[in-house]
């Protein structure tokens, strides 16, 4: 009885030479993104291989240039995010928003009276905080008129910022002052792989990294958040549970996704989703592909790979799917997250 005929290796030189194709096209299509690499530490390394995306870097660039999930424009917009959110969660509240416009010469004086935050739903870092209804209103104008006018993303490519009909808000502030902490969970289907809380943001500011243990829990890492200037210890809120459980209902959803929430200790609420953390370039793990983050990003529950893609890019996706599957086979189960 004859032998029966070896499928042939997932990277055989067909898919090999397909592979050049798309790293090659990946940068003469983005030549702004290339320059950006480029730009960046040497522990970004070389142009990553966007065709097989081995480390979380890479994973970031190939989201950039092939996963245009259409659910990416709505989880960018500050005030689109929220009804998202809630059709997952009804239970999650998202701060108040007491007025949207396009002018922000159009936002009352009367919204503007006690704590309150003034945001543009396009963009990130343009915030203005006003304590106890002590404003400037020709800074507002100027800093949001500012806002409005710069798009954002776009010499990092992160797609999903790309189009968002722009508008200036003002939303109240979530009660509990220097208490409230925001909770960033990083999540990876329901598996969560690093968790960053920061409290007093305004004020003196800390941080703590909590990474899983390996049997289900969260546990402080002695790994110092660059983000803040000093490590601080205190105790998880009484609400801990409730929010590791909206993070994984929400991260449910998506292949990786970085899920914000805010509390003040009893009461949580709706910050904000971010598709590309950190302009999708982290400096100190980025490059590993053995890193455990980088394992629990699975592309293979991307949008990219599981909707039919025309022409060469689903000639590309099958090889991508059938390379990942093998490796995936071959690989160490990850531990419980």
């Amino acid at each position: 009885m004859a032998s029966p005929i070896p499928a042939p290796h997932p990277l055989d030189p067909e898919t090999r030479r397909l592979f050049r194709y798309v790293n090659a096209w990946a940068r003469l299509a983005h030549p702004r993104l290339y320059l950006w690499i480029i730009g960046k530490p040497r522990t970004f390394g070389p142009f990553p291989s966007v065709a097989l995306p081995r480390t979380l870097n890479a994973k970031f660039t190939w989201r950039k240039i092939f996963d245009h999930d259409p659910r990416f424009k709505v989880v960018s917009d500050k005030l689109a995010v929220r009804d998202f959110c809630a059709a997952i969660r009804p239970d999650l509240r998202a701060p108040e928003v007491l007025w949207s416009g396009t002018d922000p010469g159009d936002i009352p004086d009367s919204v503007l009276q006690g704590d309150v935050v003034v945001k543009t739903n396009h963009t990130t870092g343009a915030n203005i905080f006003i304590r106890g209804g002590a404003f400037d209103r020709s800074w507002i104008e100027k800093g949001m008129r500012r806002s409005l006018s710069r798009g954002y993303g776009f010499h990092r490519h992160e797609w999903g910022y790309f189009g968002i009909p722009r508008r200036v808000f003002v939303e109240r502030m979530v009660p509990g002052g220097a208490r409230v902490e925001e909770v960033k969970f990083y999540t990876f289907g329901r598996r969560i792989e690093m968790v960053f809380r920061s409290i007093d943001r305004l004020g003196d500011a800390g941080g703590q990294m909590r990474l899983p243990d390996g049997a289900g829990g969260i546990v402080l890492s002695e790994r110092m958040p660059t983000a803040v200037t000093a490590r601080r210890d205190w105790p998880l809120p009484d609400n801990w549970d409730h929010l590791v459980d909206v993070a994984r209902d929400i991260g449910a959803c998506f292949d990786h996704m970085r899920v914000d929430l805010l509390t003040n200790g009893s009461d949580a609420w709706l910050s904000e989703l971010t598709v590309y953390n950190q302009g999708g370039y982290q400096i100190y793990f980025g490059q590993d592909p053995d890193a455990q983050i980088t394992r629990a990003w699975d592309i293979r529950r991307s949008w990219f790979m599981t909707t039919p893609q025309p022409g060469w890019r689903g000639e590309y996706a099958e090889a991508l799917r059938r390379v990942l599957d093998a490796e995936a086979e071959a690989a160490p189960p990850l531990p419980v997250a």
